[in-house]
C-alpha cells in the first residue's frame, strides 16, 4: 500500500517549467516597474527644479517693482512702474498655465504606463 501512494515532496516535470516562466515574468514586471517609478521620480525633480527656479523669477520681479518704486519722483512714474510689473506678473500667468497643463499631461500618462501592467494597449 505504501508504494501505492504518490509522492507529493517533489514538484513534477511540468511544473518547474511554469515556475520559471513565472519568475522570468516576475522580474520583467519588476524592471517595468521600477523604470517607470524612476521616470516619475526624475519627472517630479525636474518639476520641482522648474518652480523653484520660478519662485525665485517672481521674487526678482517683484524686488524690481519695489526698487523701481523707491526711485520714482512722480505718480505717473509709480503708475508706468506697476504697470509693467503687471503686465509681466500676467505674462507669468499665462506661462504657469501652460506649464501645469503640460506638466499634468506628462505625469498622467507615465502614471498609466505606470498602471497599465506593462500593456501596450493601456487597458484595452
Amino acid at each position: 500500500m505504501a508504494q501505492d501512494e504518490p509522492q507529493n515532496d517533489k514538484p513534477t516535470m511540468s511544473a518547474i517549467p511554469i515556475f520559471a516562466v513565472l519568475g522570468e515574468a516576475g522580474k520583467q514586471r519588476a524592471k517595468m516597474l521600477a523604470a517607470a517609478q524612476s521616470e516619475l521620480l526624475a519627472g517630479f525633480q525636474e518639476l520641482n527644479k522648474y518652480w523653484v527656479a520660478r519662485a525665485k523669477s517672481e521674487a526678482d520681479l517683484t524686488s524690481d517693482l519695489l526698487t523701481k518704486l523707491m526711485s520714482t519722483r512722480s505718480v505717473p512714474e509709480s503708475a508706468t512702474a506697476y504697470q509693467e510689473w503687471s503686465r509681466r506678473r500676467m505674462e507669468m500667468a499665462v506661462q504657469d498655465g501652460q506649464r501645469l497643463f503640460a506638466d499634468g499631461i506628462k505625469l498622467m500618462e507615465t502614471s498609466v504606463r505606470l498602471f497599465s501592467n506593462g500593456r501596450a494597449d493601456h487597458g484595452t
